[in-house]
């Protein structure tokens, strides 16, 4: 459950590097009481339980991302010559 929480808080904080601790006090306060029951997950914490969840697929699909932008470059610069 601890560990639920805590990569929800890693996601958030990575969408907004500057959120306070007041407001990161407040999502793992409410995420902790979310993670008992799921009628009372809110939106945030769905989305995030879903992008836990899809985790690897998101990372592959990175990965994936950062070698088609490196093979278009090259060949862009393979055009230019």
């Amino acid at each position: 459950m601890e560990d639920t929480v805590d990569a929800f808080l890693r996601m958030i904080k990575t969408a907004d590097p500057d959120m306070s601790r007041q407001m990161k006090s407040h999502y793992k306060r409410t995420f902790t009481e979310m993670d008992k029951g799921e009628s009372s997950q809110n939106l945030v914490y769905k989305l995030c339980l879903q992008m836990w969840e899809m985790e690897d697929d998101i990372k592959w699909l990175k990965e994936n991302n950062d070698i088609l932008k490196e093979a278009n470059k090259e060949l862009k610069q393979g055009n230019l010559r």
